[in-house]
């Protein structure tokens, strides 16, 4: 789990069986750094990621994903102006033509949230 300084939920992911390592952006618990650092730093593999959070942190685990074979599934969570997918106001860049607008984009509220990480562009 990652955060900039106070970790929150964590008993909850251990409660349902995780395993937790926690990273923080100022080293106040757990790995001081990014998860990709606590990734590293604790010599994890896995053969699938599951990620939300901010864009950049998702950014960086969809390319440690592709650099080391791993499946990443990724949560995005842009503003949904009608939740219907019908203003394409929450698309998401897509290396393939959708069969909805006819450009290379995916509607986060229809089409996700969760994407695998070769089907956007982020």
């Amino acid at each position: 789990l990652g955060y900039r300084t106070e970790p929150f939920f964590v008993d909850e992911f251990k409660n349902a069986g995780a395993e937790v390592l926690i990273a923080t952006d100022d080293g106040s618990v757990g790995t001081k750094g990014t998860v990709i650092d606590c990734i590293k730093e604790n010599s994890l593999t896995a053969d699938s990621i599951f990620a939300c959070g901010p864009m950049p942190m998702l950014r960086g685990l969809k390319a440690f994903g592709e650099e080391n074979e791993i499946n990443t599934q990724l949560s995005l969570e842009e503003r949904m102006a009608c939740g219907l997918g019908a203003c394409l106001g929450c698309v998401v860049k897509t290396p393939d033509i959708d069969g909805h607008s006819y450009v290379n984009n995916k509607r986060v509220c229809k089409d996700g949230p969760v994407f695998e990480a070769s089907q956007v562009i982020i």
